[in-house]
């Protein structure tokens, strides 16, 4: 009896398991096209913005382009949340693999991780989900000097310091730790010296959007890592104590 109830419960833990690594695995290669499609289609409403160093009058153009293409911008919205989502998971398995043989770094990792995710949370919330409100008021002119004036609130510098922090430190954590980690063929590290060359473009340039696609390498050397066997954890050396 009790060894039928051990081999039903390490056949439901073993499905669960390859359920997770599932998951985990859909997330590694879907958020990096869905962050390429969601710049794509931001850039599409953006492109459509006036330049000026007047910044109402930007500001105007941008509620101007975002009213002119409102179903657009909801797509890019739809697809930034859908993002962050998998973004969440795939962040989760580059912990997991990490962990495995540097657990302190995998620690640092996670922490950076959870600053990516809030400040990503908090930036869709801020822009996206703010410029679709904002773009239905039929004063665009009012609208655009309060939004000229905004941006000093505590609330919002948090917000945008939690962005930027997260998306400077991230690559660069994700980097290291995959490195140290020896998880990363030269082609996965390829891809993602690759994507950090992003960071340097500026995220309003089209080529930075495509590049995201170069994620799909490291993500899919990390994607196998996650079905291979856990390797041993790097122990320091043993101190011999003398008698």
């Amino acid at each position: 009896m009790n060894s039928a109830v051990t081999h039903e419960t390490a056949a439901h833990t073993a499905s669960a398991t390859r359920l997770q690594r599932g998951l985990l695995t859909t997330c590694l290669l879907a958020a990096p096209a869905l962050l390429t499609a969601s710049e794509l289609a931001r850039l599409q409403v953006e492109n459509g913005r006036a330049e000026s160093e007047d910044t109402h009058r930007e500001v105007l153009s941008q509620l101007d382009a975002v009213t002119a293409h409102i179903g657009l911008w909801h797509l890019a919205a739809w697809l930034d949340l859908a993002f962050i989502l998998t973004w969440t998971g795939a962040l989760v398995a580059v912990v997991i693999v990490i962990h495995r043989t540097r657990p302190w770094i995998a620690t640092l990792t996670g922490v950076t991780a959870a600053v990516s995710i809030v400040g990503l949370s908090m930036h869709h919330a801020f822009y996206y989900q703010a410029l679709a409100d904002l773009a239905g008021i039929p004063d665009h002119e009012s609208t655009a000097r309060l939004l000229a004036q905004a941006g000093s609130d505590l609330l919002s510098v948090a917000a945008l310091l939690m962005f930027l922090i997260g998306a400077l430190l991230t690559p660069i954590v994700l980097g290291i730790g995959m490195w140290r980690a020896q998880v990363l063929p030269w082609w996965a590290a390829t891809g993602l010296l690759l994507w950090l060359g992003s960071v340097l473009i500026g995220s309003e340039a089209t080529p930075a959007a495509l590049l995201n696609l170069t994620l799909l390498l490291p993500f899919a050397a990390l994607a196998r890592e996650l079905t291979a066997a856990p390797r041993a954890v790097e122990q320091p050396p043993a101190v011999e104590t003398p008698y």
